[in-house]
């Protein structure tokens, strides 16, 4: 059995909105695949392109950021200086804690945390997360513009809470910005960024699971799927770095207790 045309679009629109809002790709797709019928099916294979193509969108979106990056990296030692070496060792302490976690703990989180009530309960509680942390947010009179090498850090531990199904990677990280002092637009850049490397790495990994079973499965659907993941992610994530410099997470908030109260109801 194999995901149609009309399902793998479904499964991509899903995975394109929910991977850079706050609101949860995996516990998204879960439910997804319940309300159309179709479990696991192809499962991997999907979680492959869908990774890659949302992993594109963020390349192509920040792709000034990345080229400065670059730049920075291959300068002379003499324009290398000390706030650039900050940077890079920012984004690298921040993204060790998901990656050690991610290797070791990642197949078992999945497991234990993939039913429907799980990812219901999970919603609720980054929910009230995005609460507290824009409050305290909002108590802060001197937000910084930039993630320093503490806020970083801080991000990347909390960043490991999205292995979680319902969590958010989106939502966890620019919380722990936001409750670390730092602007909504300036961690919601920071948190993408450190997500490009991630979601290139999850992407590969599952790859090489993929090609180590005995999964059949057609090349049209994915091909599909990850058409449609890369527009819609890409639109998502323009509409989040608008919205986010004059909004709060609150709303996105609000979703989420909706949203767990009709899983609780009708996927029990």
């Amino acid at each position: 059995m194999c995901v149609n045309i009309f399902e793998s679009i479904v499964l991509g629109v899903v995975q394109g909105i929910t991977e850079f809002l706050p609101i949860s790709s995996t516990g998204h797709l879960i439910l997804a695949r319940e309300f159309l019928g179709i479990g696991d099916v192809n499962g991997l294979a999907f979680d492959v392109v869908l990774h890659f193509a949302t992993a594109l969108a963020i390349a192509i979106y920040f792709r000034a950021d990345i080229m400065s990056l670059v730049k920075q990296l291959f300068s002379s030692p003499v324009n290398y200086i000390k706030e650039h070496r900050t940077i890079f060792l920012t984004y690298i302490l921040a993204g060790i804690p998901v990656v050690i976690v991610g290797l070791f703990a990642e197949t078992y989180i999945e497991s234990f945390f993939r039913s429907s009530t799980s990812v219901a309960l999970t919603l609720i509680f980054g929910g009230i997360l995005f609460i507290i942390a824009e409050l305290i947010s909002r108590r802060n009179q001197n937000k910084s513009t930039s993630v320093s090498l503490k806020q970083g850090v801080i991000i990347g531990l909390v960043q490991v809470l999205a292995l979680i199904p319902g969590m958010s990677r989106s939502g966890s990280t620019i919380s722990a910005g936001l409750l670390s002092g730092t602007t909504r637009t300036a961690v919601a850049r920071f948190s993408f960024l450190l997500a490009l490397p991630l979601l290139f790495g999850v992407g590969i990994k599952k790859m090489l699971d993929l090609s180590g079973g005995e999964q059949a499965f057609a090349y049209t659907p994915l091909i599909v799927a990850s058409i449609t993941a890369f527009f819609v992610g890409y639109i998502s994530l323009s509409w989040l770095m608008k919205i986010l410099s004059k909004n709060s997470l609150i709303p996105f908030a609000l979703y989420r207790f909706a949203l767990a109260v009709y899983i609780l109801a009708f996927f029990q």
